[in-house]
């Protein structure tokens, strides 16, 4: 056995990944590289099993709608895709009913740069906008650096603002496309037959609802959707006689079984971590025993307190990690004004931290902080993040 041949026995992924001739929905030759959970939500497992029409075609019906869905929390976790893009911009309304969009930093799109006067050479000598818009200017030496005119920073807070993320009916073929198309690339052979049945749910058809008849939102049963830290995407096939039930967990929040009409003989998970590494995680899992019946019920007291705990995990590491991102950049803008006089480092950052208008008190604890980290020989913008007793 060569060298190359031991690295991809040990490897599950290439290990399990199939290689069919054809696309699995016709007879065209299978060239796409299809990502099994979809790029733009971080996924990184990838087999070749489309042509390129249906790559194209399920990516548009299926796809876009799920991660239009998801793409507030893609952007709270800050996850890298593959080729490391970050973030989706999406619609939010503020507390006074104002619809405005949400940049991909998670924080609402600042208004444009008012500018009033530049010099001979064109750079700017007046104006008014937000203080980070203003330091990316800078830094890109957009703004004069000599004369009397100053440009002036608008101190304003990111308004309050409020949008869905709740499971809907429009994301559950992209649930069911996650399901077969992790069959057809690790688990098992989908006939044809059973692939062009299934492609009108998979496109969300009308008339032909993947919700009820192949999906159902789940409960958080702790064997098939466990609750952990970091969240990950995490989909597992189990097989039962005639049946193949595949798990489909994305964000660590949202549950759902699918229930396809084929046979398999292995049970196979997958696990894409959101935050930290990316790497994707490919092992066989332990056969368990689901009961299509035992659907999510009103009577499951225990699911949306479960729902707003994973959620609020999210927010709180989200908001922690916007909070980092603004003191580095206040603690950065404090060193540069204190260049010459280091001594008085935190007393320029005692001022940058005003000027991005947090509470007094929540400036006094900040300060503390940031002494506390200097004497660690930390920088002042490694606050901790949140704890959890139950991570793993």
């Amino acid at each position: 056995m060569t060298t190359h041949d031991t690295i991809v026995a040990a490897d599950p992924i290439s290990r399990y990944r199939r290689h069919p001739a054809t696309c699995l929905y016709c007879d065209a030759a299978a060239i796409e590289e299809e990502h099994i959970v979809p790029w733009a939500l971080g996924g990184r497992l990838t087999a070749t099993i489309l042509c390129d029409r249906h790559n194209r075609i399920i990516g548009k019906l299926a796809d876009q709608p799920l991660c239009s869905q998801l793409a507030p929390v893609m952007t709270f976790l800050d996850v890298k895709r593959q080729g490391n893009s970050v973030g989706t911009a999406f619609k939010a309304t503020t507390d006074a009913g104002e619809v405005v969009t949400m940049g991909p930093d998670g924080k609402v799109r600042q208004r444009d740069l008012n500018v009033q006067e530049r010099d001979a050479s064109g750079r700017i000598t007046r104006a008014t906008g937000a203080l980070e818009k203003l330091d990316a200017l800078k830094a890109g030496g957009a703004l004069t650096s000599t004369g009397t005119n100053v440009v002036i920073a608008v101190m304003e807070k990111s308004p309050s603002v409020n949008f869905s993320i709740g499971a809907i009916r429009e994301i559950e073929p992209g649930v069911l496309k996650i399901a077969l198309h992790f069959i057809a690339g690790f688990v098992g052979d989908v006939p044809r037959a059973t692939a062009t049945m299934l492609l009108p749910f998979v496109l969300g058809q009308p008339d032909h609802l993947a919700g009820g008849t192949y999906v159902r939102t789940w409960g958080y049963d702790p064997t098939l959707f466990p609750g952990f830290w970091p969240p990950s995407h995490v989909v597992t096939s189990y097989q039962a006689g005639e049946l193949t039930y595949v798990t489909v967990l994305l964000c660590g929040i949202y549950s759902y079984v699918v229930r396809l009409p084929l046979s398999t003989e292995i049970a196979l998970r997958y696990r894409q971590p959101l935050v930290g590494s990316h790497h994707p995680i490919l092992e066989e899992a332990t056969h368990e025993t689901i009961d299509w019946e035992a659907r999510l019920t009103e009577s499951d007291t225990g699911f949306l307190p479960e729902v707003r705990r994973r959620q609020r995990e999210i927010v709180e590491y989200a908001a922690w990690r916007v909070l980092r991102a603004q003191l580095r950049g206040a603690a950065q803008r404090a060193l540069a004004n204190a260049s010459t006089k280091k001594d008085n480092f935190l007393e320029f950052y005692h001022a940058e931290l005003q000027l991005q208008l947090f509470d007094a008190d929540v400036i006094h604890d900040l300060m503390s902080e940031a002494i506390r980290l200097r004497k660690e020989g930390k920088y002042v913008w490694q606050i901790p993040g949140p704890t959890r007793d139950d991570a793993t």
